[in-house]
């Protein structure tokens, strides 16, 4: 067995990810606190950040906003957000990475391309968005693709929970 594919480099490989958005969103934080106030932020509080989320949120039909395609999974509304996110992206970032490295970086590129589109084309205009929860919505199809064209018992077993856990979320997602 390789050691990129043992469960702690597994681990290692997740963790690493979580840290750059807790970085960006430490970053994200101390821009608010230090560059002058901007007026879109007024009444928020600066530990939620949001100087790096104006300026490179995905922006729905806004052809600036494009720039957010690729940005907006590393920025968060603050610690909440970014928690939640934390946890879905561990718990379902670990267990898509058993499928394979490869399978599972396609996943997060394809769910960040697609879900970035999908949400410039048919996003609310004048809104800014933020967050990697399209990406976890793309583990959470690695894992239920696994469930459904691999081999096995387990495959489902493991995508029966992300399925009860977090298929209620998908209507989340939805602009109507």
């Amino acid at each position: 067995m390789s050691k990129s594919s043992e469960p702690a480099g597994d681990l290692f490989t997740v963790t690493r990810g979580l840290s750059i958005l807790w970085i960006v969103l430490a970053l994200d934080i101390a821009l608010t606190v230090v560059m002058p106030r901007d007026p879109q932020l007024a009444g928020a509080s600066p530990l939620a950040g949001g100087w790096l989320n104006l300026r490179l949120g995905l922006r729905p039909r806004e052809l600036w906003g494009l720039i957010g395609i690729p940005c907006a999974p590393f920025l968060h509304a603050g610690f909440g957000h970014l928690a939640a996110n934390s946890l879905a992206l561990f718990l379902c970032g670990w267990l898509a990475l058993k499928s394979g490295r490869s399978t599972t970086s396609t996943a997060i590129v394809l769910a960040i391309l697609v879900g970035g589109v999908l949400t410039w084309i048919v996003g609310k205009p004048g809104t800014i968005h933020v967050g990697a929860s399209g990406v976890v919505f793309g583990l959470v199809g690695v894992l239920v693709g696994n469930a459904l064209f691999r081999k096995g018992c387990l495959p489902i077993l493991v995508a029966i929970p992300v399925v009860l856990l977090y298929g209620a979320a998908w209507r989340s997602m939805l602009p109507w």
